[in-house]
């Protein structure tokens, strides 16, 4: 690893406009190899270079890194889990036998933490995926963008049953217009016996509005995104009570 760092220095020390250029075309080159291999759209060079500028092996509260950098960080690495859980799907539906009976979705978001998940990776067994592939024809598309959808949710419903702990109403929606949710397990398993956060099924809520409406009555309503999406939800005749006190 010093040796590494020492010739990656090295080779940056040439600041011409003919090695920056060569230095950028390489990088991007290798990164784009990387990223095809499932491994990020991360080069050498610039991993040396997260070394050097504290954002790899600090030791500070913020790992030696500006906020700034955590948050470019996070994006990448964000764009990068979103690829590869569609290069998974692609996989899973060309049969691969070599793919984990489960998918890793991501990682737990910040809503999801803030309404108390706790931290750690999110999966969804392969089974069940072309389980709801084949009965939810209108899911098609909320499989593909799970991650994302998962990361932004529009209503959280706390329901403590037990195949799923969260209804999480996502901004995807069937032909019809139903919302389509996707139920959490918090307390999961894989297949292997590792601890995870499962996504049990994904589906069109049809009975959204009667739905809604008795987990706000109940006092489950988790997490909205604002009032005015769950007021859409109950077809905007605003009878349930909003008060989340």
């Amino acid at each position: 690893m010093a040796e590494l760092y020492r010739n990656s220095r090295d080779a940056w020390a040439d600041t011409g406009l003919v090695g920056t250029a060569l230095r950028k075309i390489q990088q991007f080159f290798e990164a784009l190899g990387n990223g095809f291999k499932g491994q990020g759209f991360l080069s050498a060079g610039q991993v040396m270079e997260r070394i050097a500028n504290g954002t790899v092996g600090g030791r500070g509260p913020d790992g030696g890194a500006s906020a700034n950098r955590d948050a470019r960080s996070e994006s990448e690495m964000v764009g990068v889990s979103r690829k590869s859980w569609q290069s998974m799907l692609v996989r899973l539906l060309q049969g691969d036998k070599t793919l984990s009976p489960d998918l890793l979705v991501g990682k737990v978001g910040p809503i999801l933490s803030g309404i108390g998940v706790p931290t750690g990776r999110i999966y969804m067994r392969g089974s069940k995926i072309q389980t709801v592939l084949k009965k939810h024809k209108d899911a098609h598309e909320a499989i593909m963008r799970l991650p994302e959808l998962l990361d932004d949710p529009e209503v959280v419903i706390q329901q403590n049953r037990q195949d799923s702990d969260y209804r999480i109403v996502t901004s995807a929606r069937t032909a019809a217009g139903h919302p389509i949710i996707a139920n959490l397990k918090v307390e999961g398993e894989t297949s292997r016996g590792q601890p995870g956060r499962i996504v049990m099924t994904v589906y069109g809520w049809n009975d959204a509005e009667r739905g809604l409406s008795n987990a706000i009555r109940a006092g489950k309503l988790a997490y909205m995104r604002d009032e005015s999406v769950v007021l859409r939800l109950l077809g905007s005749k605003g009878d349930a009570p909003l008060n989340l006190s």
